[in-house]
């Protein structure tokens, strides 16, 4: 699995963290997370397809489609604050996700702090350019909306 949140550990360090997953198999059509529910846990897609679908005044809005080959490590912020999801994500097709609690997160980091800040180092780059991205976007939508009125 080559995923960003790896892109800082050697072959060795990323297989001892990839023992900390647990795989899933979702059926089509299943949700995975809904939108406003807490969860305590993150993971990959490795097979399959899915739906990010976001909650609108109005209607449901699919905001992306996604695959294996999607570099996104999906529910991070359930995974670190044990929180709500910010979207509802469905199977289309039968999937396969790679699955870790926020326990078995936080253990492995503790056990291991070298690896662990790494981790959380590239971590906390995803979740900053996450950030960063939602601001702009943010700040493109109150300008539009000024124009408009």
């Amino acid at each position: 699995m080559e995923k960003e949140i790896f892109n800082d550990l050697d072959t060795g360090e990323k297989q001892e963290f990839l023992q900390m997953f647990t795989n899933r198999e979702i059926n089509k059509d299943d949700l995975i997370r809904s939108e406003g529910e807490k969860y305590k846990s993150g993971f990959y897609l490795l097979s399959g397809k899915i739906a990010v679908i976001k909650n609108s005044s109005s209607e449901d809005i699919e905001v992306i489609e996604a695959t294996k080959d999607d570099d996104i490590f999906f529910s991070f912020s359930s995974l670190i604050d044990s929180g709500m999801s910010l979207t509802t994500i469905k199977a289309k097709t039968s999937c396969t996700i790679a699955e870790i609690s926020d326990k078995e997160f936080f253990e492995f980091c503790q056990k291991n702090p070298q690896i662990g800040v790494k981790i959380m180092q590239r971590s906390m780059n995803m979740l900053m350019r996450f950030l960063r991205n939602s601001d702009k976007k943010l700040t493109e939508m109150y300008k539009t909306l000024e124009e408009v009125l």
